[in-house]
């Protein structure tokens, strides 16, 4: 039986990174009792199990400029750098700006005009 405290894993590759921490790390293994004092003892049944462990990993996007053979151009990634653009267009939003405002005009306008 091993106790392990305290485990902790990390790796990276390329524009990936990732790491795991375990607080508890239980190893039992059973074999043949002749054979544990032996160098090479291979047990014939382990349990492994963990407790406490976090996990997290994380990825960056490739620069922008470094297209390689194979990959998608720079002219289709968009203006993000090849990251999604979310939101509405900025002219499509101002427009939509500006319509409410002179309709908000137009409504005080005629409001105030039918009341004399």
């Amino acid at each position: 039986m091993t106790i392990a405290l305290g485990d902790v894993r990390q790796a990276s590759r390329d524009h990936a990174i990732a790491a795991r921490a375990t607080a508890l790390s239980v190893t039992i293994a059973e074999g043949e009792s002749g054979t544990r004092g032996k160098p090479g003892y291979s047990p014939s049944r382990v349990l492994n199990f963990d407790l406490g462990v976090m996990e997290a990993a994380a990825v960056s996007p490739e620069p922008a400029g470094s297209a390689t053979p194979g990959d998608v151009s720079d002219a289709s990634a968009g203006a993000g750098g090849g990251l999604p653009i979310t939101g509405p267009r900025l002219d499509v939003l101002a427009l939509s700006g500006l319509a409410l405002l002179v309709a908000g005009a137009a409504a005080v306008f005629l409001g105030r005009r039918s009341r004399f």
